[in-house]
């Protein structure tokens, strides 16, 4: 079973593996002869089906982009680093991408290892991790900290455990949203 948004909808369907999504859908492998397109300046590959592919490494490339939206997309395993190469990016959306097995009674989202590389996004405005699992990036909220002008940031089960004890500067002046929903915060 497959877990991603609907095409048209913000609601999530379970799909059967021989019906994944949308029928005008994307399905497979991105190319790497998108890294062709280096003008490319929004990119939204939302409500397709990439069959639990990792995101490919190589639209941290795309060094112009100010839009990425991967949503609901089926995309699995570790978000990769590169995407801290975006630094002109101003919107950012990797929610809602897991594989729910039935059989085996799992559920495999994206995952981040080491959140270091969005302190590097320094344009960015708006942040969507929702369903990306934050369980071994111990300093997402210093990496969140360092953005001058993040103005939204959700992470909705996120698997967010605690937040440091204190912070040195904190720099959200410009934030007027954060949804934090559905996490085990273990701090005050």
């Amino acid at each position: 079973m497959d877990l991603y948004e609907d095409c048209s909808h913000q609601e999530v369907y379970y799909l059967s593996d021989d019906d994944p999504g949308c029928k005008w859908a994307l399905h497979g492998d991105i190319t790497p002869s998108l890294r062709s397109l280096q003008q490319l300046n929004r990119l939204d590959l939302s409500g397709n089906y990439f069959m639990h592919k990792p995101i490919p490494k190589f639209l941290g490339a795309f060094r112009r982009l100010t839009y990425l939206n991967l949503s609901g997309a089926g995309f699995m395993g570790r978000v990769p680093a590169q995407l801290g190469n975006l630094s002109t990016l101003q919107h950012l959306d990797l929610s809602y991408n897991c594989y729910r097995d039935d059989e085996g009674g799992g559920s495999f989202c994206l995952s981040l290892e080491n959140s270091g590389w969005i302190s590097l996004l320094t344009s960015l405005r708006h942040l969507n991790m929702t369903w990306v699992s934050f369980t071994n990036a111990a300093n997402w909220f210093q990496d969140l900290n360092a953005l001058p002008h993040i103005q939204e940031i959700e992470l909705i089960s996120c698997d967010l455990g605690t937040f440091p004890r204190s912070l040195s500067h904190v720099n959200f002046t410009s934030l007027t949203t954060l949804d934090l929903r559905g996490n085990d915060i273990n701090s005050t």
